[in-house]
């Protein structure tokens, strides 16, 4: 069957954005007093783009040292070290095990252990604070209004951070990370998410690692995206999705290369890069709930049965490049949604490749 009659939207995951632009020339392009000039801007030795600045307002054109005003950074090259905000919101990294053997979020406890972390405060290191929220979730719990207050905490800080690294859980971690991308408009500073797979308190946690290179990270290089740190990769966010439970190796991006591999050095993807946003942060914070999310398998009965009137939204994991089968009651029920017009969005329950609707006849 065809799609095309209805209102649907295929997803091409693995789509780069960026194609390794000039980001402070194409910075320059968006600021009127930087386009007309003779300098134009570009990356300095330093790391930032030359004459560029930011003071909360908007972007600035000072070929002169602006006082007063943030440098603005090219993405993925050092530069000096800044502040970073780490967003505690739960999860099993600051977990500890209650005497029935189940793990717990204990308020205080990651906290006191991160401010104390030698690591942390090494020469070079960047300077952070923590913001530990009062209701620490286990991310199996986690709402689309956690997302919002997640977006607002960066929003509210943003001119006071250089980059930002929030802590969650593994279970939702790709879901949140996807959510952010899409709600932190015009992001111009690194957010990446981190968490672990064994709790802090184990003497063999991979958390400590995953705190210290995303603090680097985002405290040293501007990656103006939200994106995942796990183990030894950075992902973007909505590219990226919990591939193992049991392995410190737990995230993947089966659709897109790393935006950086950590080993001895670190490896960027600079192809990757993001344009340079035109326009000031803006935070998306009207979120749909009651999404439905249905997997296709063969022999699935009826769905006409299902009350949709309090549907906002429907995702269809379909076989292959986005193929259905063809019998009426699936076919009705797609007609039902669209006399409803309620948005339909088809992806594949296929690790690799693209969905293209309308290639066969079912």
């Amino acid at each position: 069957m065809r799609f095309s009659s209805l209102l649907y939207i295929a997803l091409t995951a693995g789509v780069a954005f960026g194609h390794g632009v000039d980001y402070c020339s194409q910075l320059c392009q968006s600021v009127d007093s930087c386009d007309s000039s003779e300098q134009g801007s570009y990356c300095k030795t330093d790391g930032s783009c030359f004459g560029m600045y930011h003071d909360g307002f908007g972007y600035e054109y000072q070929p002169a040292n602006a006082a007063g005003m943030d440098p603005v950074y090219c993405p993925m090259v050092e530069h000096a070290p800044g502040k970073v905000l780490i967003i505690y919101t739960g999860g099993t990294i600051g977990m500890q095990a209650f005497p029935n053997g189940t793990l717990h979020p204990v308020p205080g406890y990651l906290t006191d252990q991160i401010n104390n972390m030698e690591e942390l405060q090494q020469p070079g290191m960047p300077e952070f604070t923590v913001l530990e929220y009062e209701h620490l979730i286990d991310s199996s719990d986690a709402t689309p209004q956690n997302w919002v207050t997640m977006a607002k905490t960066i929003e509210e800080n943003y001119d006071d951070y250089d980059g930002f690294v929030i802590l969650h859980g593994t279970d939702s971690m790709a879901y949140t990370s996807s959510a952010l991308s899409l709600m932190l408009n015009n992001l111009s500073k690194t957010v990446i998410i981190t968490g672990s797979i064994l709790p802090f308190v184990e003497p063999h946690s991979d958390a400590k690692r995953n705190i210290v290179v995303s603090v680097m990270l985002a405290g040293k290089y501007t990656i103006p995206e939200v994106s995942i740190f796990f183990d030894t990769v950075l992902l973007r966010g909505n590219r990226a999705t919990k591939v193992d439970a049991s392995a410190i190796q737990a995230f993947g991006s089966p659709k897109l290369r790393p935006l950086a591999t950590i080993g001895v050095g670190i490896d960027f993807s600079k192809d990757l890069m993001l344009p340079a946003p035109s326009a000031d942060l803006s935070v998306q914070t009207t979120m749909a709930d009651s999404i439905l999310a249905v997997r296709m398998i063969p022999g699935l009965s009826s769905l006409l049965s299902l009350d949709v009137k309090d549907i906002n939204g429907v995702v269809l994991l379909l076989y292959g490049t986005g193929n259905a089968p063809s019998n009426d009651n699936f076919l009705s029920w797609l007609q039902k949604l669209d006399d409803e017009k309620i948005p339909v969005v088809v992806v594949s329950q296929v690790v690799k490749g693209i969905v293209s609707l309308g290639d066969y006849a079912a």
